[in-house]
């Protein structure tokens, strides 16, 4: 009769149980459900961790390898060939050219082969009336791209300038362009390289008569990044 009474005890508890939606084959059902899903999101977690890792990796390794982005070179030189036109009182003059420095911008891949680049040059000049300086401003285009890192380069740049001093009756607005040749070295020492250019600088006046040819040669470094 006990027996009878345990049986009967035990039997309402599964019942119950089951009614509540707790049967031991529930239960154990969800701790296999939850265990299946802390397990998933740990290994979803861990698989992020590994591929921001392997991207941290890969961005690293290309750093290394001296791709670059961007550059920064600056030059200094002079002019070693100069000749003027209706600049001052006469209608020539030879070897006016003096100071010439200045910097040179990376911007971006122009095409897969030349690069697009910004140039701003500080001009020297030395005439008998004065010496004018002028402040130009270029648009440049360079063959081959810089991440090729071939040697040699040639370049083409047009753009606007203004005199900083101009001799009386003179144009302050001109017109520059420029045709270069070089030899550059990128990264040599960690981001820095070193570079040599040569070349022609010339410019027209806007408001006036006159110009101005020039042969150069500029030496400095590139910063890469």
């Amino acid at each position: 009769m006990i027996v009878g009474m345990k049986s009967q005890s035990i039997l309402l508890s599964l019942i119950t149980l089951t009614l509540l939606g707790s049967s031991p084959l529930a239960l154990a059902a969800k701790v296999d459900v939850s265990e299946e899903g802390d397990t998933e999101v740990k290994s979803e977690q861990e698989a992020s961790k590994y591929f921001r890792k392997s991207s941290k990796e890969t961005k690293s390794e290309t750093k290394e390898s001296g791709d670059f982005d961007h550059y920064l070179a600056f030059h200094l030189g002079a002019f070693v060939s100069s000749t003027s036109y209706k600049w001052g009182d006469r209608n020539s003059l030879e070897n006016i050219g003096r100071l010439n420095l200045g910097m040179t911008y990376r911007i971006d891949s122009f095409t897969s082969l030349i690069d697009s680049n910004v140039r701003v040059d500080l001009l020297g000049y030395e005439l008998p009336e004065g010496r004018p300086m002028a402040l130009s401003f270029l648009f440049m285009l360079m063959l081959p791209e810089a991440q090729s890192k071939f040697p040699l380069y040639f370049g083409l740049g047009l753009g606007p300038g203004f005199f900083l001093s101009q001799l009386s009756n003179e144009s302050y607005l001109s017109a520059h362009y420029q045709v270069v040749a070089g030899v550059r070295f990128f990264d040599v020492i960690e981001s820095i390289g070193f570079f040599a250019e040569t070349g022609l600088k010339n410019h027209l006046f806007l408001l006036s008569d006159g110009q101005f040819n020039g042969y150069f040669v500029t030496v400095g470094s590139v910063f890469t990044f």
